[in-house]
């Protein structure tokens, strides 16, 4: 992984180059990828602080491990669905056995947390559990494995935010690189995206000119290097502008080195918001704070409360971090909220309403910790 600051003048910016790769496991060629490390990392998390949250409270471990079968099985069929028939319905309605693909990715998260939300209705009609107290302590894991799965969205690159030109802007750099490594034209031994120095104004918005340096591999010719230098136009240039990360400079000639074989090229860096670091550390900073109130107040606060506290401040954060996301879909544009907005909203109500409801009632959970155990 390689991060660095880069000084344009006023510029300041992260280069961000990490690809979702970790590693490729020897004599397999099998990738192991971030995203999936983490995504099942937040089920293992998950697991272990609700094994010591069940026996701090004195329930059974069966039910701890059936509660994770519904946990696991409740996101990953509502965060499929959720993207199938939230934000392409026409496509899956029509096309219903592309939606068991889910390797192909696809995940929404508000449909993770509605199958989360049927999977512990299940789980409490089988066991008998309060669902209220099931729904105040799966809140505190939510949280984790949300941080968690914001940090695989880094790795990949994805979810993006708008451009912009603050210091903490992030300039994504490893999907243009990889598209050029890949490319089926020209083999590149080498490819490297550095800072110039420089920069650019547009639309008024300051953004760093970036040098894109690749390597041949052999004494090129000049209309290998043309070709080269086209290569990466074409890339560049069909990119959607809200998945674009470099834009063309015009009239700018590439230099190319004494031997032949290296072509660099200036081009503009599109530096963007980080919303997947932004989103994670807010959810590290909530699964902390509900955490704490496991400890200190569970013993005082109301049944509901913690439940819809989470969905007040968790999805408050949602509706507004959304302002500095790129819209996901083209149907999105000219909205005045995007469908992440849209399916907050109606959490944001359950949560406020929970937390009005808990404080009416005064309703304190039946702790049998605080029952002296039978010799």
């Amino acid at each position: 992984m390689c991060i660095f600051a880069s000084m344009s003048h006023s510029l300041l910016f992260i280069t961000w180059d990490q690809g979702p790769e970790m590693f490729t496991i020897p004599f397999m060629d099998w990738p192991v990828r971030w995203y999936g490390l983490l995504f099942a990392l937040a089920f293992v998390f998950s697991q272990m602080v609700m094994a010591l949250i069940y026996k701090k409270e004195r329930r059974k471990q069966r039910d701890l491990d059936l509660l994770s079968i519904y946990i696991i099985a409740g996101t990953v069929i509502g965060a499929r669905l959720g993207h199938c028939l939230f934000y392409s319905p026409a496509y899956y309605l029509t096309h219903p056995l592309d939606i068991l693909k889910i390797w192909e990715g696809g995940l929404a998260s508000h449909g993770g947390a509605l199958g989360i939300i049927v999977g512990m209705i299940l789980y409490c009609r089988k066991t008998g559990e309060s669902w209220k107290w099931i729904f105040d302590r799966i809140v505190i894991v939510a949280a984790l494995s949300s941080m968690l799965i914001r940090v695989g969205n880094l790795m990949n690159s994805e979810i993006i935010g708008k451009s912009t030109d603050s210091k903490t802007a992030f300039l994504f750099s490893n999907p243009l690189k990889t598209d050029l490594l890949n490319n089926g034209e020209i083999k590149f031994t080498d490819v490297k995206i550095e800072k110039s120095g420089r920069d650019t104004m547009i639309n008024n918005v300051k953004f760093p000119v970036i040098n894109i340096i690749l390597t041949i591999g052999f004494n090129g010719s000049p209309n290998t290097l043309f070709a080269a230098y086209d290569l990466v136009g074409g890339i560049i240039q069909t990119q959607p502008p809200t998945e674009a990360h470099f834009k063309m400079l015009p009239n700018i000639k590439p230099a190319i080195s004494k031997a032949g074989n290296v072509l660099t090229i200036p081009v503009v860096g599109i530096t963007r918001h980080p919303t997947q670091l932004y989103e994670s550390l807010f959810y590290a900073a909530l699964f902390l704070f509900l955490g704490f109130l496991w400890i200190k107040k569970r013993h005082t606060l109301p049944q509901g409360f913690i439940f819809g506290l989470f969905c007040a401040l968790m999805f408050s954060f949602r509706l507004l971090i959304e302002f500095l996301k790129e819209r996901q879909e083209l149907w999105e544009e000219n909205q005045l909220l995007d469908m992440g907005q849209i399916l907050s909203i109606p959490f944001i109500l359950i949560g406020l309403f929970m937390m009005w409801w808990g404080w009416k009632n005064k309703k304190i959970h039946e702790l049998p910790e605080a029952i002296p155990e039978e010799k």
